[in-house]
């Protein structure tokens, strides 16, 4: 009769062993997983990135032009020269400030140029619009995201489809006409 309790104990223990035996099989094969992935990248070619970082505070007003610098060459392609003489090969200026890189052809020749005596690639965002062709009102506006190739050619770019609320756009009043002139109208008084 004592031999039955104590049978009973022992067979209990065996699922704490499966379960020892699951979790150390689950961390030996993340371990060695880590290790085959590491010893993998080791020998992948490697590209040296840069990114653009001018720490502006983001404004409705114009935009601020500093001494030295134009529209066309703007603190941020300063930075890009810097980063290129330490060996980047490509650069991405994060979404912040108009550029007027659609806008103005002097510009797009600018950065064009630019970034052919730089041979980098460049990634960066700006504002591009469509116009109505008889009367140049503006239809649509995208915040677009473009890549310069390292000879000076726009390789890419990528027009955001959905606008941030509130930031972009103001929801419902957008869409309505009406409502969307009163608060363009309204919003240009302050």
């Amino acid at each position: 009769m004592l031999l039955t309790p104590h049978l009973k104990h022992n067979e209990a223990k065996w699922p704490y062993a499966v379960a020892a035996l699951l979790l150390i099989s689950w961390f030996y094969y993340g371990w060695s997983s880590n290790r085959a992935w590491e010893s993998t990248i080791e020998h992948w070619q490697t590209v040296r990135i840069g990114l653009v970082q001018p720490n502006e505070a983001p404004r409705l007003e114009k935009q601020v032009l500093y001494p030295g610098y134009s529209r066309a060459y703007p603190p941020e392609m300063a930075m890009t020269e810097r980063l290129a003489s330490t060996g980047a090969k490509i650069v991405i200026w994060p979404e912040a400030k108009y550029k007027a890189y659609f806008d103005q052809p002097e510009v797009t020749e600018a950065y064009l140029n630019q970034i052919d005596a730089l041979n980098i690639r460049l990634i960066f965002q700006d504002i591009e619009r469509t116009r109505d062709p008889f009367n140049s009102p503006i239809i649509q506006q995208y915040n677009t995201a473009l890549m310069i190739s390292n000879e000076g050619q726009m390789i890419g770019k990528y027009q955001k489809m959905k606008g941030i609320a509130f930031g972009e756009y103001v929801p419902f009043v957008s869409d309505i006409p009406i409502l969307k002139r009163w608060l363009k109208s309204s919003w240009d008084h302050f």
